[in-house]
Parts: C-alpha cells; sequence; structure tokens
C-alpha cells in the first residue's frame, strides 16, 4: 500500500479559459469518483470518499487543502472454508 500525495497549483491563463470559475486544481493522482479511501491530512488519517460535485469541481467530502497524502483502502480479507 502506497500513500499518494495530492497537492493543489493555480490554473494557467490556458486552463482559466474554459474554466473561468476555479481558481485551483488538484495535481497529482486522484482517486476514482466515489471511491472511499485513507485520507491523511492536518495530522489525522480517517476515511473519505473522492466526489464529483458538478459545477463545484472534484474532490473529498470532508477535507480541502494545499496538501492531501491518500491510500486505496486494503481489499477486504477473504475467509477460506476447509472442509
Amino acid at each position: 500500500m502506497k500513500w499518494n500525495k495530492l497537492t493543489t497549483r493555480t490554473l494557467t491563463d490556458e486552463e482559466k479559459e474554459p474554466y473561468p470559475n476555479y481558481d485551483f486544481m488538484w495535481d497529482s493522482n486522484t482517486p476514482e469518483i466515489g471511491e472511499s479511501v485513507l485520507v491523511y491530512s492536518y495530522g489525522e488519517v480517517k476515511i473519505d470518499t473522492w466526489e464529483d460535485f458538478g459545477a463545484d469541481g472534484v474532490g473529498f467530502e470532508n477535507y480541502d487543502g494545499e496538501v492531501i497524502y491518500w491510500m486505496s483502502l486494503p481489499d477486504s480479507p477473504v475467509e477460506v472454508v476447509e472442509e
């Protein structure tokens, strides 16, 4: 399992043309829309979901900031039934 560093950056003038209401964009690998992941921010680790907020863009439901670390949740354990 690996932590992914997610940062923000200011949009370039070229990027602002199609997105005039945005000041920044997420810069790096992001989770899939609707994916719940572990998030490290503000000195704590919690579970959060990466969401599409329509006209407001994409981001985590409960966290925002200039630097966030996230990691996919591990797979559930598989119970082996012995015969």
